[in-house]
């Protein structure tokens, strides 16, 4: 079923006015009620203030919080930095949790409460990584013992495996940096899925190797 409701908070007007608009003026006619279903006559459904696209047909059940595959992600590597540090069941497993949080959440700006959640949905993290400004995420992985930060070079950023963690460090235009993990193949998740991110700023790569043990988080 579609879970219409569940997920009503924390979006700005704009996207609501920018996908309510095409809507105006339809189902009852009233300019004051945007409606899903028009020409029924009938509002089934109005649209809401601080409501997204995404929140409105958000499939909750194929993604319960619970529900996650480590395949279909590209886990294999050649990269040395990686050797005996990956672990590609676990590393597939947070890159699955992590697309599933993007797409469920389908927004810009809130890259590091995305991302905390899916650590602490993978069992790696356990709400220490939230933090006010992504880049600030760096130091708390450097001290969280399921993780191992190695050194790629930033030709090589696209070539990481799936379910590694870049912390990109303030930058003129992001001044809060920026968090995601990656799903392989040049692709990155954080509350939206994109290609992987590239700025003139610092970095920091991350992989899991704590064998989901919450118990290691410090």
């Amino acid at each position: 079923m579609v879970d219409f409701y569940s997920n009503l908070d924390g979006v700005s007007n704009s996207s609501y006015n920018a996908f309510s608009s095409p809507f105006a003026n339809m189902g009852t006619g009233s300019s004051n009620q945007d409606c899903l279903f028009p020409n029924t006559g009938i509002n089934f459904i109005p649209m809401f203030d601080n409501i997204f696209m995404s929140s409105m047909f958000s499939f909750r059940a194929p993604f319960g919080r619970n529900n996650y595959s480590d395949k279909g992600f590209n886990t294999n590597t050649n990269l040395a930095q990686l050797k005996d540090v990956y672990n590609p069941q676990l590393s597939g497993k947070l890159a699955s949790i992590a697309n599933r949080n993007a797409l469920q959440t389908g927004t810009i700006g809130k890259c590091s409460h995305v991302v905390s959640d899916t650590l602490m949905d993978a069992k790696l993290a356990n709400g220490n990584i939230r933090v006010a400004s992504a880049y600030q995420a760096a130091s708390k992985l450097s001290e969280n013992k399921n993780f191992k930060q190695v050194n790629i070079p930033r030709e090589d950023l696209k070539k990481l495996p799936a379910g590694c963690v870049v912390v990109w460090d303030r930058s003129a235009g992001h001044e809060h940096g920026h968090i995601a993990v990656t799903l392989g193949n040049g692709k990155e998740a954080s509350d939206h899925t994109q290609n992987l991110s590239s700025r003139n700023a610092e970095y920091s790569v991350f992989v899991p190797t704590g064998g989901n043990n919450i118990n290691n988080v410090v």
